[in-house]
């Protein structure tokens, strides 16, 4: 009986498991959250009324609209076949990557785009090809574009993204190191922010956790509206339009059938900008919530925790990336407002400025509270600057971001000067019972109550890369957990991850039976049947471990370790037909998988493996 290994397969480490296994289950009760009362009296809050679309508030809005679709978030996304993006491709784009040894193509196809990659080896020969047609661009140009295909129900980035910098196509973020061909999914909290209404798939059981390995699973179209649109910030329609259409007489003084961020407090009017403008270092999901569950003019707490790692002085300044509001919040001119600055206090969603217009219009925001007299930079000086008398080319200053090639982002410290430290003040956020993390968007004024289950999940987040911090911490929720949530499949997977990592003499047997109970749960984490297989498999127990595999390929069907576990697994059984059968759908669905292939070209080859 031979047995090829498998290169890919994972090791599955401690520590290559924790940084995954450890991923936060976002879709859990948390049974001791408190009620809250979260509207202002705006009744579209209510889960009951129906999204209508942006082209239905245009009949009323126009102006408004024709204005708001030319901003990035109006733009936020669109077609593959849409002109712009065509008239971008006049003649193919050719690139190829010497790292990963891989040839792209970007080219048309009568009114599509379609981008290819391949492989040729050292004879000149191809060893595979693929091409797919982009289906979607996500961006407005700011920073470039990247591109959707779709396969079947799964949406996946394609390699090559277009930098508006450069104007030119290079690899796609998270593409440098490693060739993830068109297999890299497309996660519901990440679609979330740049579609206006993703659509799933009926019965699909979407992830928000950016530590989360499940696509997105789409409807058909998977989005009910493309761009951000209206309702993102202004709630479901259908109640507002039914009203107005009537004629029926307001209730009060404001129309409390659509959320007008501009009549909310700032707080509440920020919340709405908070899902995608401050990512946190660790996100949780309240009491079955998914992010299309949050309606504008709620507290974004209601639905989502947002966590931040305390400053410590002497730390590198945070990212600016997804850091808005923290950023914000670290200003003077935040604290020195009492809490009334907020993101609307300066930005107007409906338009984007630019250059001098841009200039002159956040300097007038500067003015509702400074003065001409607030600036000690001498007059002159001020106006040699592009453009002239700008108070953000100062104070806001642009940085440079390493996870995204070629892009800047503004930073929201809102700094006197340049090189200013934090206030002291920013390094005592914290509160006496959450004495290592900043709730961000706790409702201020409001008993803040967080069930043991939200701190495990934010914990499990920040637990694999800041051990010394967190890891005592991640334990005693852990511990916390798994008395106040006996069903809960995150905590069952974590139980065994700690099990294994204490060494006990019967850790693999309590890891087996954990992650069994997990999957038993409906764990939708594909590394619990990854890891449960590798244990059963170890444990002599090949069939069940071949079992579990196929239920997590099944689950995640772009996973090359599941086609290659399984293959191998097939071989010590002595099965090679059927490990040949799942080589071959393998290379079918990842063609670009250099370790896929190779295990099956010792299989024909009947070579042992190395």
């Amino acid at each position: 009986m031979r047995r090829l290994s498998f290169n890919a397969r994972r090791a599955l480490t401690l520590g290559a498991l924790a940084a995954v296994a450890l991923a936060s289950r976002l879709d859990r009760a948390d049974s001791s959250s408190a009620k809250r009362d979260s509207s202002p009296g705006y009744r579209n809050t209510s889960p009951g009324v129906a999204y209508v679309g942006s082209q239905a508030c245009a009949q009323c809005h126009q102006d408004i609209y024709d204005q708001y679709i030319r901003t990035g978030m109006g733009s936020s996304m669109s077609r593959g076949s849409d002109q712009t993006q065509l008239a971008r491709v006049t003649a193919p784009v050719n690139l190829f990557d010497e790292k990963i040894n891989r040839h792209f193509s970007v080219y048309r196809k009568g009114s599509d785009l379609y981008q290819s990659e391949y492989e040729v080896d050292a004879s000149g020969k191809t060893v595979f090809e693929q091409e797919h047609r982009l289906a979607y661009v996500v961006g407005a140009g700011e920073a470039g574009y990247s591109y959707l295909v779709e396969r079947g129900k799964y949406l996946f980035q394609a390699p090559l993204s277009f930098y508006s910098k450069t104007q030119s196509w290079e690899l796609s973020p998270g593409y440098e190191m490693r060739d993830q061909g068109f297999s890299r999914p497309i996660f519901m909290q990440c679609i979330v922010c740049h579609a206006g209404r993703p659509a799933p798939a009926a019965g699909a059981g979407q992830p928000s956790s950016p530590y989360q390995t499940d696509p997105f699973v789409g409807a058909d179209p998977p989005f009910a509206q493309l761009a951000i649109g209206c309702e993102n910030c202004h709630g479901p329609g259908e109640l507002h339009i039914k009203e107005r259409q009537a004629a029926a007489p307001l209730s009060g003084a404001i129309d409390t059938a659509i959320v007008n961020p501009a009549k909310l407090s700032p707080e509440l009017a920020s919340n709405i900008c908070m899902p995608c403008h401050q990512a946190g270092d660790a996100r949780v999901l309240r009491s079955g919530k998914s992010m299309a569950d949050f309606r504008p003019g709620t507290p974004i707490d209601e639905t989502l925790a947002i966590f931040q790692m305390p400053l410590r002085e002497g730390a590198p300044t945070p990212s600016p990336l997804l850091g808005h509001y923290f950023g914000m919040r670290l200003s003077e001119c935040f604290a020195k407002s009492g809490g009334k600055l907020g993101c609307i206090t300066c930005h107007n969603p409906h338009e984007e400025l630019k250059g001098a217009k841009a200039a002159t219009y956040y300097r007038s925001r500067c003015l509702t509270c400074h003065s001409l007299k607030s600036c000690t930079l001498p007059t002159a000086s001020r106006l040699k600057t592009q453009p002239p008398d700008n108070c953000v080319g100062c104070h806001m200053p642009k940085q440079n971001l390493t996870a995204v090639s070629h892009a800047a982002l503004t930073d929201h410290r809102i700094p006197a000067r340049a090189g200013e430290p934090y206030p002291d003040w920013a390094f005592h956020l914290t509160t006496p019972q959450l004495p290592d993390l900043v709730h961000i968007d706790a409702v201020q004024g409001q008993p803040d109550h967080l069930a043991a289950i939200v701190l495990f999940d934010a914990y499990a987040q920040l637990a694999p890369t800041h051990p010394d911090l967190y890891l005592v911490r991640y334990v005693a929720t852990l511990r916390e957990a798994e008395q106040q949530d006996p069903d809960d499949a995150f905590v069952f997977s974590a139980l065994a991850q700690q099990a294994l990592a204490e060494r006990k003499p019967d850790a693999q047997e309590q890891a087996i039976r954990d992650l069994t109970r997990a999957v038993e749960l409906g764990s939708k984490y594909p590394i619990d049947y990854l890891r449960l297989g590798e244990l059963l498999r170890e444990n002599s127990e090949i069939p069940q471990s071949i079992g579990i595999l196929n239920r997590g390929l099944a689950l995640a069907p772009f996973d090359a370790s599941f086609y290659g576990m399984i293959a191998s697994e097939d071989i010590t059984s002595g099965d090679d037909a059927a490990a040949a059968e799942v080589l071959k759908r393998g290379l079918d669905e990842l063609p670009e998988n250099d370790d896929l292939r190779a295990l099956s070209g010792r299989l024909e080859s009947g070579s042992p493996a190395p």
